[in-house]
């Protein structure tokens, strides 16, 4: 899990970055458009798999309801950020790299903040104390991997 919260926010902190630089990004917008995207892709499959694996077996002793609306809040303005990028798609004289950036600043910090609280709500003695059974998590992440695998993410 370390992993993939720590791929998402350097992948996020690189599309800051690369908004943030001389290198125009309008230049390229395609593959500006095509890299976000794949990082996005990325990001909603680690949550879809969480709900639909992981979740439902820690809610049995644990309380993930925090962890589920924190995915709500951040795919709300992933949401908002995807139908700028249509915009732009559509209207390459709409993008301005000012203004997506700060909506990808505005998702920063809640998803920093609930992936970096997702770690620590899941440290293994705590579930292990929580009393789910480690047989019933290591079903749950080898449906997840394959659901991963499955989708081209390997």
């Amino acid at each position: 899990m370390c992993f993939a919260h720590s791929y998402i926010q350097r992948g996020l902190e690189n599309i800051i970055k690369r908004l943030e630089s001389d290198d125009a990004t309008d230049k390229d917008l395609p593959t500006f458009v095509n890299n976000y995207r794949a990082w996005s892709r990325i990001l909603t499959m680690h949550h879809t798999v969480e709900e639909e694996f992981l979740f439902p077996v820690l809610n049995q002793t644990m309380n993930f309801r925090e962890e589920k609306d924190a995915h709500d809040v951040i795919h709300n303005k992933l949401d908002g950020f995807e139908a700028t990028l249509h915009e732009v798609e559509t209207d390459p004289t709409k993008f301005n790299p000012g203004r997506i950036r700060e909506q990808l600043l505005d998702l920063k910090e809640p998803l920093f903040s609930h992936l970096d609280a997702e770690v620590e709500h899941l440290k293994p003695e705590d579930v292990r104390k929580a009393g789910v059974s480690e047989p019933e998590v290591g079903r749950a992440l080898q449906q997840m991997e394959a659901a991963y695998k499955a989708a081209g993410h390997h």
